[in-house]
């Protein structure tokens, strides 16, 4: 790689994690501007046309590069070819959660943006949501718990799933920004625990699902 393309790749990295940490403060995407942004990058505005068309544009290629390559990572962590033999679902979570401890201001943009003031960001998301939704749904096939459920059922459990585990994000995040204790570790483990029940509640319960007592009841 040369020295320039090297400058243009970090001048590009920059202004994403720029938007990211403006993120992280509390700033919604539609509200950032453009000479924030390069302000925050430190590089003049003129070097962002350059990389990106406008704001729009950049906040699409975040999603499309970045939040798309940590969803597919969070998939290839849940389910790995090698879970542990007990307590697979709080595993599972678990590995969500420290997921989200490695690089919290990527999921506090996704589920703030999910709902945000961007269509072009919210479309981008909800494209790849759905996506993950559908990889979600192929590998819960795949396991013996759920080799009796339909199809649709299937896609059902998997969009209330990503639901689910999306919406700890927000919390989890906020408990870590308080300073380490054993006040604090107490309140992440329970946290860890109460997202663990919620979810065996979800899977198991759907293990058992018989849409034919639904019906008749």
């Amino acid at each position: 790689m040369s020295l320039r393309t090297r400058r243009k790749s970090q001048t590009r990295e920059a202004l994403i994690q720029a938007v990211l940490e403006q993120g992280s403060r509390g700033d919604s995407f539609s509200s950032m501007s453009l000479r924030a942004v390069t302000k925050e990058a430190g590089v003049v505005p003129a070097a962002f046309y350059r990389h990106f068309k406008d704001m729009e544009d950049l906040g699409k290629t975040l999603v499309d590069d970045y939040l798309t390559l940590a969803l597919s990572e969070l998939l290839k962590s849940i389910f790995d070819k090698h879970p542990q033999p007990t307590g697979q679902i709080s595993a599972r979570v678990n590995r969500f959660l420290a997921m989200i401890s490695e690089r919290p201001d990527y999921w506090q943009f996704l589920v703030t943006e999910r709902w945000g003031g961007s269509p072009a960001v919210r479309a981008a998301i909800k494209l790849q949501v759905v996506k993950f939704e559908g990889k979600l749904s192929k590998e819960l096939s795949e396991l013996s718990a759920f080799k009796a459920i339909t199809k649709s059922e299937l896609q059902m459990l998997s969009h209330m799933g990503t639901n689910l585990f999306f919406s700890w994000i927000p919390d989890w995040i906020e408990l870590q920004t308080s300073e380490p204790d054993a006040k604090s570790d107490k309140l992440l483990a329970d946290y860890a625990l109460s997202c663990s029940m919620q979810a065996k509640i979800l899977f198991y319960g759907a293990a058992h699902w018989k849409m034919s007592t639904v019906k008749a009841s």
